[in-house]
């Protein structure tokens, strides 16, 4: 074909190809080649290539990898666009694990691709990792308008980077953070003293905000607030989403607080008329979606008329999404759950490195300290009254998650830190969902037996604290994910055309 003049044809396509009639032209998606009814993986055509063909020049290697495909559907190779060219050089995406949502999930939540559009935006921020990283690679993709990304430039490493986008298929405007990747993100993560704003609150009765996330949404939101408001305005926003993963779930939850909080406390101020549909527009919505987030807000037991209001109005609109026995999301508050956790992982390494001693001397004490309630023991048990109030508020459960929990339970055989794709492509079933204080019920204490005999409970729990990027369709080491996939950004904008 005079497609492939540009360079030789691999060897395994050098013998001519007898073309037959074909009833629908091939189409070139994003997961490979469809035609006649049947699709071929550009990962299975890249890997039929030989090696003595890897030093083509890409373009041509991606006409390569066109004209395998149309070699195994037994068809003569169409000459190729563009188009084609970029698609065909793009790596193959790998196929996201799907949720079977449960029985008495809320309607707005059962949005597969709204779901997976706030997780794909979560994980990608992983992809902030120098202090100048560019939109276009932490959000690719079509379909986006207003990307933006602050890597915090002098001060990456000190603040987890802060981005948003719109997506205008659907309307929707998503901000998001970077989880935890550095020492400072982890100091940030233990300062859970619980705070109150000016911004939604002034009183002993108010809803209260870790204190190291607070500060964390105050920053960005003087930064880029004006900008997100003049986007939502420009683009015709309807749905403002928070979202996260990890460290950067609970900056969602905070920033979902501190928006409502302001809009209800003032209704005059530029988030109390964009959420009251003031000026003509419809009213703003806006969510959170936390995955493996931990507890970012605590609430009081007798709430004020406003904080009862803006506590109903949050467990409307918050979601957070934990995957089997991570501990992330148990924290602050489950502490027993969170000792099990530190015990296993302290006797697996002492039977790796440590003196058996050690664990024996270190979780008697975790222990003694949970197990403290009154502040005089505790005060005599650590010989200082310095945190105890701290520490007691935490122990007793003051910190939850607010809205709904979607619990995934742990697939089968799912122990250790296996990035073998066993996931990619499945549907993850036995879903489970609790709203308010039946979180406590629905994620107990997960039983670790199976990850300690395999002497993996470390490395499960992190797996399992990191599995929703399977959700995402992201794999460890590889690129970011487009936000839309290719096939969906080009459907909506031919729908938008013929609307228009």
């Amino acid at each position: 074909s005079g497609a492939l003049s540009a360079a030789p044809a691999p060897r395994s396509l050098r013998t001519p190809l007898a073309p037959r009639a074909m009833s629908t032209a091939p189409h070139f998606a994003s997961d490979g080649v469809h035609v006649d009814g049947q699709m071929i993986p550009y990962g299975q055509l890249l890997a039929q290539l030989d090696d003595d063909d890897d030093d083509l020049p890409q373009p041509a290697h991606a006409l390569a990898v066109r004209s395998m495909a149309l070699a195994r559907a037994s068809l003569a190779p169409p000459a190729l666009g563009p188009e084609a060219l970029a698609l065909a050089a793009a790596p193959a995406p790998t196929p996201p694990a799907s949720l079977d949502f449960p029985e008495g999930l809320d309607t707005h939540w059962r949005d597969q691709a709204f779901l997976r559009t706030c997780a794909r935006a979560a994980f990608n921020m992983y992809e902030a990792k120098s202090r100048d990283t560019a939109a276009e690679e932490v959000f690719p993709g079509e379909g986006l308008a207003a990307r933006t990304v602050d890597a915090r430039g002098d001060l990456h490493g000190v603040q987890p980077a802060f981005g948003y986008f719109v997506e205008t298929s659907s309307a929707t405007l998503v901000v998001t953070w970077c989880g935890s990747t550095t020492l400072a993100d982890w100091l940030n993560n233990g300062s859970f003293t619980p705070v109150t704003s000016s911004r939604w609150g002034g009183d002993e009765a108010d809803i209260r905000a870790h204190n190291g996330m607070s500060g964390i949404v105050e920053n960005d939101l003087a930064l880029y607030e004006a900008d997100l408001q003049r986007a939502i305005e420009k683009h015709g926003v309807e749905t403002l989403v928070f979202t996260g993963h990890s460290l950067a779930g609970g900056l969602a939850q905070v920033a979902h607080l501190l928006v409502r909080g302001e809009a209800l406390k003032n209704p005059g101020s530029p988030w109390g008329r964009l959420l009251a549909g003031a000026g003509g527009r419809a009213p703003l919505r806006v969510k959170s979606v936390g995955f493996s987030a931990p507890m970012a807000c605590a609430f009081p037991a007798t709430p004020s008329a406003p904080m009862r209001a803006l506590a109903d109005q949050l467990n409307d609109n918050a979601l957070t999404v934990v995957y089997g026995i991570d501990v992330v999301p148990r924290l602050p508050s489950h502490t027993e759950y969170a000792v099990k956790c530190f015990e296993a992982g302290v006797a697996e390494a002492a039977r790796r490195s440590i003196p058996r001693w050690v664990p024996g001397m270190i979780t008697g004490l975790v222990r003694r300290f949970v197990a403290a309630k009154k502040r005089e023991a505790l005060a005599a048990l650590t010989g200082t009254s310095l945190l105890v109030d701290e520490l007691l508020f935490v122990a007793g459960g003051a910190f939850r998650h607010s809205g709904t929990v979607l619990y995934v339970p742990a697939q089968a055989e799912d122990v250790g830190d296996e990035d073998d794709g066993s996931h990619e492509g499945a549907v993850w079933a036995g879903l489970r969902s609790c709203k308010g204080d039946g979180y406590k019920d629905l994620l107990g204490a997960p039983d670790l037996d199976a990850a300690a005999r395999a002497g993996a409970v470390v490395s499960t729990l992190w797996d399992h604290h990191m599995k929703l990027r399977r959700f995402a369709g992201y794999r460890k080491g590889g690129p970011a994910v487009p936000i839309v996939d290719s096939d969906t950004a080009k459907a909506d904008a031919t729908e938008a055309a013929s609307s228009a």
